[in-house]
């Protein structure tokens, strides 16, 4: 393994044995937050011109990919900041499916929220047995809208991707596999194996038709998700009116906004969208 780069969220080695780049979030990164991803959208910047590496493996030293955002902090944030991790999540998980490498996501023992709407971008995800997944947003005042609106509902069905989101549960299994949204399942004593028979495969693929059939994939199920992207962005925004997601903070007290008041909160977003246009 060769070392790259020194960053202070992630690690980055290169194996040359199959031109594997292992991406490692820190123990400390267990949350997403502005730091790691600007690390990863410059790592993602490196990878663009470098076609000589064949995959890339995104996992975390911790035991599960991730649990989401550190909503405890994103409470004491601004809507802006917010707004920005949001669409910074869904512009890396973006950036996955355009470049060259083929990208495998390993979501370990655990993978919600919004690490679960990054891990959309990889071409691959794999995890262990008994794995805990789930898009659980609303639980935190806040609505999955870093790709499961659009991504999302390109790698599955549209009424599974609505229940997942509805039901904020832990996905099962079996239409984990069925689905399409994990390839594989692996137990402490076979992942190693079978991660490397992966790679392996990957490796001894010509490199030229390996990349123009990623693009081609890509391009097939493009139609249409830019604009997907835009409204995921303007739901967002809307929703973030009520300032459900505050209710996270250690000290915060009261709960989350009666439905009843919605009306008048759409009244707001759409008040504040003119404002914005006339601007």
């Amino acid at each position: 393994m060769v070392r790259i780069f020194n960053y202070q969220c992630l690690s980055a080695e290169l194996d040359k044995t199959t031109r594997t780049l292992w991406v490692k979030f820190n123990k400390d990164y267990n949350h997403l937050n502005l730091e790691l991803l600007f690390e990863l959208e410059s790592l993602f910047s490196w990878l663009t011109n470098k076609v000589e590496v064949t995959s890339v493996v995104m996992t975390n030293q911790n035991l599960g990919f991730g649990s989401g955002g550190d909503y405890k902090n994103w409470a004491s944030y601004s809507e802006k900041t917010v707004n920005r991790i949001v669409k910074k999540v869904r512009q890396l998980s973006f950036s996955m499916m355009h470049l060259p490498q083929t990208f495998i996501v390993d979501f370990g023992e655990e993978c919600r929220g919004i690490s679960l709407e990054l891990a959309l971008g990889a071409d691959i995800r794999i995890a262990r047995t008994g794995s805990r997944i789930g898009f659980d947003h609303n639980q935190f005042g806040l609505i999955a809208a870093s790709g499961a609106m659009s991504i999302l509902q390109k790698i599955v069905s549209p009424s599974l991707a609505r229940f997942w989101i509805m039901s904020g549960s832990t996905i099962p299994q079996e239409s984990l596999l069925s689905s399409g949204l994990v390839s594989f399942f692996y137990d402490e004593t076979n992942r190693e194996q079978m991660l490397q028979s992966l790679l392996k495969s990957i490796h001894t693929q010509a490199p030229t038709q390996r990349i123009q059939s990623k693009s081609s994939l890509l391009e097939a199920i493009k139609p249409g998700l830019e604009e997907m992207m835009k409204f995921e962005d303007s739901v967002f925004k809307a929703s973030m009116m009520n300032q459900d997601w505050k209710q996270n903070a250690p000290d915060a007290e009261g709960e989350f906004m009666p439905a009843k008041n919605m009306a008048h909160t759409l009244k707001l977003s759409i008040v504040k969208n003119l404002e914005m246009q006339d601007n």
